[in-house]
């Protein structure tokens, strides 16, 4: 599951003449948030862990360079007919986030990731449909 992001104008209050206004200077974007059902043998958790670990070095106490961990993701929308409805492209991706785990034993439900994403920016690409 994902849970799309909204987006909001970052504005200041400015007077020109009369009363304040508000005056828009920058778009600012929420993170994104994604729940990933995970394989019997949990390789979706190694594959976020091992690129937050390019991320990060613990052990040298340094980070990548940007654009070495960054990538585009796509979440396409499927109608019934399994049709693509749409598509959002999140530009310079990469996780900021992996969430806990749960197990039980008597939890008959399907084991499932969390994970945040942070980006520059995201956009609809619809001109592929």
């Amino acid at each position: 599951s994902v849970d799309l992001p909204g987006k909001s104008l970052a504005s200041k209050e400015v007077k020109f003449y009369g009363p304040f206004r508000k005056i828009p200077y920058a778009m600012t974007y929420e993170d994104l948030n994604i729940n990933i059902i995970l394989s019997s043998n949990l390789k979706e958790n190694t594959i976020f862990s091992e690129w937050m670990n390019l991320i990060s070095d613990y052990q040298k106490a340094t980070c990548g360079w940007y654009q070495d961990y960054t990538t585009d993701l796509i979440i396409e929308t499927y109608n019934n007919n399994n049709e693509c409805i749409s598509k959002i492209k999140f530009i310079e991706s990469y996780p900021i986030s992996i969430g806990q785990i749960s197990y039980s034993y008597s939890n008959a439900d399907i084991s499932k990731l969390p994970v945040s994403f942070s980006y520059l920016k995201w956009e609809e690409e619809n001109k592929f449909l």
